[in-house]
């Protein structure tokens, strides 16, 4: 029966004791109840472990690296730890509603699922705002529209295990931020993506999140990532065709990182190569106002925390 398949739930925790009682009261609270926790501790030095502690429940197991590692190397060095039929990575300061895997697990009564998403409800402080607002929500073969346009939060995704071991590898430890894009386009290359409509995890962001400090590395990654993409599929001509609006979000990120450090020349340079006017237009104007740096900065804040977009 599909309620006795084991889910792993992989959790990597650097000193995260602000919110993660809450992140693992999450975890204990769900409705399916065979589960297993897979708690990597990365080099800790606050109570982590102490909170963990406390939870004493058989399904939770601790882990802990020798040494601090890029998140990549640790969630790939915690899955090989996991025995789960399904598995999914859960950071520390969010939290799961309590039917997330009840409800998501039905969707891979197809065994050609390799993952299923849900809405999630991305949270701050200052406001509250779904991730996905419009009902049409592409799902299904969706491999094309991850490329053109990829829109999916890993807290939303439970993996397929056996859909995973068919690629020639799971996490690649060569990338320290896109490791689930890297994953989930994949799958979908091979595998239908199903989408449950409803938010079943809460990601709460904040202004010290890793997402929102490193945008020259997600462009570097994703530059890597089109190069790896294509190797797979190298006459498919559809995929290079997507690839233009895939690279073209990567330029925007790389500009972005080059305003905020204070590279305007490089700037400059690669604004010519975006061709969407309303990008070409907000950076060059960036490039010519007054302490442009300050300003994108308090943008970029807004837009994060405030605006949750």
């Amino acid at each position: 029966m599909q309620s006795q398949k084991l889910v792993s739930i992989i959790v990597n925790c650097h000193n995260g004791e602000k919110y993660l009682f809450q992140a693992l009261e999450s975890v204990k609270s769900q409705t399916y109840q065979n589960f297993e926790l897979i708690f990597y501790d990365n080099c800790s030095t606050d109570d982590s472990k102490k909170i963990f502690d406390s939870f004493r429940d058989i399904r939770f197991f601790y882990f802990k690296s020798k040494k601090k590692l890029p998140l990549g190397v640790a969630r790939l060095n915690a899955l090989k730890k996991s025995k789960g039929d399904f598995f999914l990575f859960f950071d520390c300061d969010d939290y799961l509603l309590p039917n997330k895997l009840k409800e998501q697990i039905k969707l891979f009564k197809n065994k050609f699922v390799g993952a299923v998403f849900s809405n999630s409800l991305f949270f701050s402080k200052f406001f509250r705002k779904k991730l996905y607002t419009n009902n049409k929500i592409n799902d299904g073969k969706i491999f094309y529209d991850l490329i053109k346009n990829y829109n999916i939060s890993l807290d939303t995704v439970i993996f397929n295990a056996k859909a995973v071991k068919e690629l020639k590898h799971s996490l690649d430890s060569k990338f320290n931020l896109i490791h689930d894009l890297d994953l989930i386009i994949r799958i979908s290359n091979l595998y239908s993506i199903k989408y449950y409509p409803k938010v079943l995890s809460h990601w709460r962001a904040h202004w010290s999140s890793t997402s929102n400090n490193a945008y020259l590395q997600f462009a570097k990654e994703k530059k890597i990532f089109e190069k790896k993409i294509l190797s797979l599929n190298p006459s498919d001509e559809k995929l290079r065709k997507n690839l233009f609006l895939f690279r073209e979000k990567y330029y925007l990120e790389e500009c972005i990182g080059l305003l905020l450090n204070g590279n305007y020349s490089k700037a400059r340079t690669l604004i010519k190569k975006i061709t969407r006017k309303k990008y070409k237009f907000l950076l060059s104007l960036l490039l010519n106002i007054p302490f442009s740096n300050f300003l994108l900065r308090v943008a970029l804040y807004i837009n994060k925390v405030i605006l949750l977009k």
